[in-house]
């Protein structure tokens, strides 16, 4: 029995090492989500500012 209980031990800690893995990941990914947006809405604003200062030449 007590060979049994070390093996629970360790799947125990495997699978708390796995859960740990898994969160830091899904943080990882959720960082770099967000960091694609913030870099998408920056050339949105950019290319939206270009095309206003076009626009402001061609009315003046």
């Amino acid at each position: 029995m007590v060979k049994g209980t070390k093996v629970n031990n360790e799947l125990g800690d495997l699978l708390g090492q796995f859960d740990k893995a898994l969160k830091n990941f899904s943080h990882q990914l959720i960082a770099m989500a967000e960091k694609k947006e913030k870099e998408e809405k920056m050339i949105v604003q950019f290319f939206h500012q270009l095309l206003q200062e076009e626009v402001e030449e061609v009315v003046l």
